[in-house]
């Protein structure tokens, strides 16, 4: 396993993971318009609501400049997950920009109601932890943030609600 300078460790598990990401973004726009309807779907089982079970994961590859072919291969990808029934974008702070271009794309495509948002917060303590959070709403550009997820490995808040 390495470790990269940021942080990030590559290991043959990590390496499957962002290559099927990669591939399922590729393999989408070959999907049928049909296939919105035919998606699975799961219920969260606190709430009964189903939920398809594809998404797509923002970490490297929504970090990319706004206006460029990169922006607009990242607009494809998520027209693409919306027109093949996907609603999931996993997101987080620490995936660089990319909550900020997921925010700034939803705007751009009129999409923030197709999109079930969810991030994760990394942080030491409820002030952080609710500091991370107040910022992803303002990068992500929306009042409505669907899983919100503690990903910090002590755990030592649990809620920031006051």
């Amino acid at each position: 396993m390495t470790e990269l300078s940021n942080g990030w460790r590559t290991s043959r598990r990590s390496i499957l993971k962002y290559s099927l990401g990669i591939s399922t973004a590729t393999l989408a726009p070959t999907m049928p318009a049909t296939a919105a309807a035919s998606v699975k779907k799961r219920p969260i089982p606190k709430s009964g609501e189903m939920l398809p079970v594809i998404g797509i994961g923002t970490s490297r590859v929504f970090d990319v400049e706004d206006n460029t072919p990169e922006w607009q291969e990242r607009k494809g990808v998520l027209q693409n997950l919306f027109d093949g029934g996907g609603t999931i974008i996993d997101t987080a702070p620490s995936y660089q920009d990319a909550e900020n271009v997921i925010g700034k794309l939803l705007t751009q495509m009129r999409a923030r109601n197709r999109a079930f948002i969810a991030t994760k917060v990394w942080a030491d303590g409820r002030h952080e932890g609710k500091e991370q959070i107040e910022n992803s709403f303002k990068l992500l550009r929306t009042k409505k943030i669907r899983s919100i997820t503690s990903a910090t490995p002590t755990h030592r808040w649990t809620s920031c609600a006051d």
